[in-house]
């Protein structure tokens, strides 16, 4: 299917009957797939794929190292205090924010047999920030029975299927990390929240080059936050650093995360607009507005057709190398993954 049909894809229905066809390609290659022994790259692209063509919901993940101020942000989107924001961690723990009339919250735990729980969102905190007496050692500080919250709270944004998903910090030990990487395959976007005061440290970089876009994240939302902190001279030497680091980023943004909030709350529209905040949330909002049906069509074609061309690639490489008696089963599987990859060509083409 060609781009320019997808731009001109304009209801519901056309939007389903693209993603079936995609998800019955995605279901040709894995039949493939299973046949073969994959490496971790392809089975996280492939996982991926499954996600976003099966899911109906359009999942954005804000990601950042510990201390980025990831959960101001999310509470400066919402305009008040639901996450908890220190310093200090919180427990790893994946927390999805959906859309809800009534602000609550709903704990999962790790047992299977313990029934979810819902609780007063006032009390969210309680759950989710660690206790002093517990930063003993590494392993006590990350350990909980909750695997995963959601929140339900009254945020446009979210509205029309769109569930902002708040990650565990990166950088801080494995299980965050580990948890943060399992969860990304299951999302569409994400908005990466960096800091002014330590810009794109080596492992951000390398998080960004080596996991999201590997995954084929082409949509991504990259916010300096502490703008606060920047002066105006010094707002050139940032932005050429970033440039040089990651190229020019149209969905760039310098922002207050902090100065938003209290704005929010206090009515400040001054400190608002010194925030910085309103580019940012205007455009995450057109984007995920106007453009998310699209983006989940677009970011599947583009990762299947991929996975097929590496599919082969790997394919011919074991023909090379294995034993003659092989031969037959992996050629019959190479010219399943050429007739697949012909089926996607002159679906997309249409």
């Amino acid at each position: 299917m060609s781009s320019a049909v997808i731009d001109t894809m304009t209801t519901y229905e056309e939007f389903n009957e693209l993603r079936e066809k995609i998800k019955n390609q995605v279901s040709s290659v894995k039949k493939i797939s299973d046949e073969i022994e994959l490496s971790e790259s392809f089975r996280n692209n492939l996982e991926r794929m499954e996600h976003i063509v099966a899911s109906e919901m359009f999942k954005v993940m804000v990601i950042g190292s510990f201390s980025r101020g990831k959960s101001t942000l999310i509470n400066a989107l919402l305009g008040e205090k639901i996450l908890p924001a220190k310093l200090t961690p919180t427990t790893a723990v994946i927390t999805i924010l959906k859309y809800g009339p009534t602000p609550r919250a709903i704990l999962y735990y790790k047992e299977k047999l313990d029934e979810p729980v819902e609780i007063p969102i006032e009390q969210l905190k309680q759950y989710l920030e660690i206790p002093r007496s517990y930063y003993k050692n590494d392993d006590s500080r990350i350990s909980s029975s909750i695997e995963m919250v959601e929140i339900y709270y009254p945020l446009d944004l979210c509205k029309n299927g769109v569930e902002i998903v708040d990650s565990p910090g990166l950088e801080e030990d494995e299980v965050r990390q580990r948890i943060t990487l399992q969860f990304l395959n299951k999302c569409d976007a994400a908005i990466v929240v960096l800091s002014c005061l330590q810009l794109l440290t080596l492992p951000e970089e390398h998080f960004i080059r080596e996991e999201l876009l590997q995954r084929g994240f082409d949509h991504l939302f990259y916010v300096l936050n502490y703008g606060d902190s920047v002066t105006k001279d010094d707002e050139d030497d940032l932005w050429d650093r970033v440039t040089s680091k990651l190229g020019k980023q149209e969905r760039s943004f310098l922002v207050s995360s902090k100065y938003a909030l209290q704005g929010k709350l206090t009515n400040d529209q001054v400190l608002l607009q010194e925030s910085n905040f309103m580019p940012f949330e205007l455009e995450l909002e057109n984007f995920l507005v106007r453009e998310s049906g699209k983006v989940k069509i677009k970011s599947s074609q583009k990762i299947l057709m991929q996975f097929i061309n590496d599919l082969i690639e790997l394919l011919n490489i074991k023909l090379n190398i294995l034993e003659k008696s092989k031969l037959e089963d992996l050629e019959h599987l190479e010219k399943n993954s050429l007739f697949v990859r012909n089926q996607f060509l002159k679906e997309r083409n249409m």
